[in-house]
């Protein structure tokens, strides 16, 4: 413990100028410049990369970490924040995160990448970060960015062709900008197993054929009908309640409306996935009796057969 004293004690203004660790790198620009949507924001700086020290150079019980082979290292890979006009937290330490540097000696373009919280609003921001060392002033330019959230992902509903079904949803917006939502997306909706069923039914159409090449035509055609007479509309999705707005960061409970297709057929069941942005919601939807069907009687004679 006391060589540890010992060593941290000394100043490091009285060590030769020779025995000092040199810084790094050093950055050739001005200002660095990040672009990009809150969770992403890239840009790219040009460093002069420094001599490699000596290991000797490095020292193994001190106060200050950049005089540490690991802090050194640290160094190449991570600049801590030191000051910016974005709305955060500045008491939560965040870094501007370097790829890999050039080889000791060498000049190059080293990528650049830093994050600010998700409803960062969009417009121009200077910040201040730690390179090597120096600091290094960055002008960053938050975009707009939309991203609506859907929970739970995963829902079941029934209801009769061509009915309007009714659930409840929690729709988040994790973007930096308002979403205005009212018509949410649409469902392409497959019946379970269709491609399966179909399949089987065009291979049972094969099995009186007597040659290969008609019972190839034969599969064709049958598994063309059956896939066409499963065809299901589009299913539509949008607030049962009219238009609402969601600030970035906020969360409602909506009440959803699910106008399902008129030609589906009861007692089976379908499964969609709707896209709404980024958020995705897979449905399960069990056709009941009842309802108006849309569907045409000779699909109806199709189906039975398929």
């Amino acid at each position: 413990m006391r060589a540890v004293w010992l060593v941290m004690a000394v100043d490091p203004d009285s060590r030769p100028a020779e025995d000092s660790i040199p810084r790094p790198f050093t950055v050739d620009e001005d200002r660095i410049r990040l672009r990009g949507r809150p969770s992403e924001l890239v840009g790219v700086m040009t460093v002069r990369r420094a001599a490699a020290p000596s290991r000797e150079l490095f020292k193994v019980a001190t106060t200050n970490l950049a005089e540490t082979e690991f802090g050194y290292h640290q160094q190449l890979a991570f600049a801590p924040l030191a000051s910016s006009s974005l709305p955060l937290d500045h008491a939560m330490p965040r870094v501007l995160s370097l790829g890999a540097a050039p080889p000791p000696g060498a000049c190059g373009r080293v990528p650049v990448r830093f994050s600010v919280e998700p409803t960062t609003p969009p417009g121009r921001y200077e910040a201040t970060f730690s390179v090597a060392g120096v600091d290094q002033v960055a002008e960053i330019e938050v975009l707009p960015h939309e991203l609506l959230e859907i929970s739970p992902r995963d829902i079941a509903i029934s209801g009769p062709a061509g009915g309007v079904v009714h659930d409840e949803l929690i729709l988040r917006n994790g973007g930096n900008v308002p979403l205005d939502l009212d018509v949410l997306g649409v469902l392409v909706l497959q019946e379970e197993e269709q491609l399966c069923l179909s399949l089987q039914h065009a291979l049972d159409r094969t099995k009186g054929c007597r040659d290969d090449e008609g019972a190839h035509t034969v599969f064709l055609d049958a598994l063309a009908s059956s896939l066409a007479a499963r065809k299901t509309d589009l299913a539509r999705v949008r607030l049962a309640d009219g238009p609402q707005q969601i600030a970035p960061g906020d969360a409602i409970q909506a009440r959803v409306a699910f106008h399902l297709p008129g030609n589906m057929i009861a007692g089976r069941q379908y499964r969609a996935l709707m896209k709404a942005g980024t958020a995705r919601l897979f449905v399960r939807i069990t056709a009941e009796a009842g309802g108006v069907s849309t569907r045409p009687k000779d699909k109806r004679r199709q189906e039975a057969a398929a």
